[in-house]
């Protein structure tokens, strides 16, 4: 589309600058029409160099050896039904940020019994066995070996306790709570925040949608102005530039309904990587 408005923005440069060596128009309307094909080529060039890019980019992440790549399906054009509540409950049983972030205060509260079970008073206890054989010399001198042989399992019980350690262990237990608040305070922010995400990635998701119908209507309404300024062209009633500005307008309403649709299309996708769930 971009570059048939490309297009058609030279034919009416060219019309100008006719119009101009004729002395029919002034400069200025030359040089707005040379603005013009300016702008659209630099946006053609945007269009075409991130169209490039986007492929390679494709091709990198997906292995694909073909550039030939064609899309299987359009622009969704329907709002799917959305249940607000299940998409947060499933967004929070989906999510892999916040299964780290369980697994993080998991082992923050263990760590805090493991200090506490250690503190002041509380015994360690210890259980060995050990197991042990003597006797038996090497028969240097006689010619049999000297057949004693001693057998020993010992069972051993331990207990330790700590009278004093110059305040380690509080110290130990205050950091090992305030690794597990932190953890805690971690684990409802960020559940907080999936649940404000999901609440605006359905806001856009239904904002980008009306906008897509809003400028399809325009586009539909333009499409028919067209048509209508072409068959006074035919017929001669209007002229040949008024009949590109025409087609110029058609050209920018059906980009800004692209636009518009793409839009909608990454709400959706974005929606969709949040909750890990298919609309």
């Amino acid at each position: 589309v971009i570059k048939k408005a490309k297009e058609v923005m030279g034919e009416i440069l060219s019309d100008r600058e006719k119009s101009y060596d004729q002395g029919r128009i002034n400069l200025q309307k030359v040089l707005e029409a040379r603005s013009n094909v300016a702008s659209m080529e630099s946006k053609y060039i945007e269009a075409a160099e991130s169209y490039t890019s986007g492929i390679e980019a494709l091709l990198f992440y997906t292995g694909l050896e073909t550039k030939e790549l064609t899309l299987t399906t359009g622009f969704r054009t329907t709002l799917p039904g959305i249940d607000e509540e299940e998409v947060k409950t499933r967004t929070l049983h989906n999510s892999r940020d916040l299964t780290i972030m369980q697994k993080k205060l998991d082992q923050a509260i263990t760590y805090l019994n493991i200090e506490k079970g250690s503190d002041l008073f509380r015994p360690d206890f210890s259980f060995i066995i050990s197991f042990d054989i003597s006797g038996g010399k090497i028969p240097f001198i006689d010619a049999d070996w000297n057949d004693s042989w001693d057998h020993n399992i010992t069972f051993t019980l331990g207990t330790e306790v700590k009278l004093f350690d110059g305040g380690k262990s509080g110290l130990k237990i205050k950091e090992a709570k305030n690794t597990r608040h932190m953890a805690e305070t971690g684990l409802k922010q960020m559940e907080k925040g999936l649940v404000l995400s999901i609440r605006k990635g359905i806001q856009e998701v239904r904002v980008k949608y009306y906008a897509a119908r809003e400028k399809e209507a325009k586009f539909e309404e333009i499409k028919e102005q067209y048509k209508n300024a072409k068959v006074s062209y035919d017929n001669d009633l209007i002229t040949r530039s008024e009949e590109r500005g025409a087609r110029i307008l058609l050209f920018t309403a059906e980009l800004e309904y692209v636009w518009a649709k793409y839009e909608y299309e990454t709400a959706l996708g974005e929606l969709e990587f949040l909750s890990g769930m298919e609309f």
